[in-house]
């Protein structure tokens, strides 16, 4: 008998294929590597609608865990921040439009936009936690590109109003006692501060704001403002007073936020306003969005504050999703072993020619980029033991559920010492000369239908419930059915719309290729 599998695999459990914001500017991962495709050029269209005035409204992105959103927004705010010659180089090399590509270099040199990048809303409870969020993303933003004004006409009247607390006055008069504002103070009082803002002439009052905000900033005190429209109307200040072309605030995992506020959205609706008289924009990222609300009139209110009334569906690419199973499955670099495995994984992909000649016919006909965005035939043999047509599947997966509590990555991560039957329970207990030596759609059934049935949609549960109501059924028939209910649940949530992954007989002859002579052979008979 030949080895286990698990000693071709050696998977880093810690493996992610998560992209921050921290990992483009640590150098470790670039947004030039991002792959586009036709859902993320639609994202591209809609940010250029907003930001060029056509429709002055935010952006919405949402997509399944997994689906690279997080990436992609990243990538427009990058594009946004590039030079001139990196953006034509990107647009250029991945075989995006010209025009495309001409209208968002005209937008860069059109003025100065300013791009805002924050993760996560959990916390965020009150109007004021949003105020001060959103104040001290801009504030930093202002910073990090060197633009000294800060809204300080606006900020000067938020300041006089917190100024106005006894507890508030006495506070600020002993941070400016501080040796390290002795130069900047002198001997002035918290009291004279007030009285040069109040009174003193426009350079007076600017320069002593600026030397109250670095104040406060040391000190970690941005929460000036305690009401919504202030924080308006500074954002407003911000932009006129530093001839800003536009602000975009991409706001990834945004989700929280509307799950704690299903209802009032009075604060956050007033800061999506303001893009319909200055150019303020939100671009947030969440997993979905149709089930945050509590009533269709709350939906209906939000959804008119962003491009088109709906959200950007981002939607992860055959192409990458392949070639991020295959680093996440991580085979051996062992001298010894990986030879043997190369000589054990050729032999696999010998029986599966005509799955992969499938997919990759397909995909070309689908995509209408360039030619880095098509499938090749080595991704798909770079995924064995996965079966090509499993993992055109699994990387559909993550549409089964609620809340995203399944993906293809946690498929392949799942410890082995678990009671799951995922990628590693797989190889573990199976070889390359084992009588079912490829890992089918069937094999999906444990982790997303009996470990995970918790978590999926209602209307996937009513089709894969089916299989449990069935009595008698020789094993082979098991095999089949739970392939056919994997594929009419997927096929379901797509809306058929792929016509590849769609319940025919001629698809699961394609679902059960290579896999051993019964299944290949008697898969239709079986399932009539």
């Amino acid at each position: 008998m030949g080895k286990l599998y698990r000693e071709y695999f050696n998977i880093d459990p810690k493996y992610y294929a998560a992209v921050t914001a921290d990992l483009i500017e640590q150098g470790k991962v670039s947004w030039k590597g991002f792959l586009p495709h036709e859902t993320f050029v639609k994202l591209l269209e809609v940010t250029y609608k907003a930001l060029s005035g056509q429709d002055p409204r935010s952006i919405w992105v949402e997509g399944a865990y997994g689906t690279g959103k997080s990436h992609a927004a990243l990538t427009v705010k990058s594009i946004l921040d590039a030079t001139d010659e990196e953006v034509i180089e990107y647009f250029d090399d991945f075989g995006l439009r010209q025009d495309l590509r001409d209208q968002y270099i005209a937008l860069k040199n059109n003025g100065k936009i300013l791009t805002i990048h924050r993760v996560g809303s959990a916390g965020i409870d009150t109007d004021l936690d949003l105020i001060l969020a959103v104040q001290q993303s801009i504030m930093a933003a202002l910073k990090a590109n060197g633009i000294e004004n800060h809204g300080d006409a606006s900020m000067k009247d938020a300041f006089l109003h917190w100024m106005e607390s006894p507890v508030n006055h006495d506070y600020f008069e002993a941070l400016i006692r501080q040796e390290k504002y002795a130069w900047t103070f002198g001997s002035a009082t918290a009291q004279d501060v007030v009285e040069q803002l109040n009174n003193g002439s426009t350079k007076l009052v600017e320069a002593t704001m600026r030397n109250v905000m670095t104040v406060l900033k040391d000190a970690g005190q941005y929460g000036l403002f305690s009401d919504v429209n202030d924080m308006a109307n500074w954002i407003k200040s911000v932009i006129e007073e530093n001839k800003l072309s536009a602000i975009l605030f991409v706001w990834d995992e945004f989700s929280e936020y509307f799950i704690s506020h299903p209802v009032s959205l009075t604060g956050f609706q007033t800061l999506a306003e303001i893009s319909a008289s200055h150019p303020f924009y939100f671009m947030l990222v969440t997993h979905e969005s149709r089930n945050l609300f509590a009533d269709a009139a709350t939906a209906k209110k939000t959804f008119n504050r962003f491009v088109g009334d709906s959200t950007v569906r981002i939607d992860l690419p055959e192409n990458i999703a392949f070639d991020l199973m295959y680093k996440a499955m991580k085979t051996t670099n062992d001298p010894v072993l990986a030879p043997q495995w190369e000589r054990d994984k050729n032999d696999l992909n010998d029986e599966l020619v005509s799955v992969r000649n499938l997919i990759v016919s397909t995909a070309k006909r689908q995509t209408s980029l360039g030619h880095k965005t098509v499938i090749s035939d080595n991704q798909l043999r770079n995924i064995v033991p996965m079966h090509p047509y499993a993992a055109l599947i699994l990387m559909q997966i993550a549409v089964l559920f609620t809340s995203n509590q399944r993906s293809m990555f946690d498929f392949i991560k799942t410890p082995k010492d678990l009671d799951v039957h995922a990628f590693q329970w797989f190889i573990q207990n199976t070889r390359p000369d084992s009588d079912r030596s490829l890992l089918t759609v069937d094999m999906l059934w444990d982790f997303f239908y009996e470990k995970g049935k918790d978590y999926l949609t209602s209307d996937i549960k009513l089709i894969l419930d089916t299989y449990p109501q069935q009595t008698n059924l020789t094993e082979k028939e098991k095999v089949v059915l739970k392939t056919i209910l994997i594929m009419q649940a997927v096929d379901q949530r797509l809306g058929g719309t792929i016509p590849v992954l769609k319940a025919t007989d001629q698809n699961l002859s394609y679902a059960f290729e290579g896999d051993w002579d019964v299944y290949e052979n008697e898969c239709k008979s079986i399932a009539k």
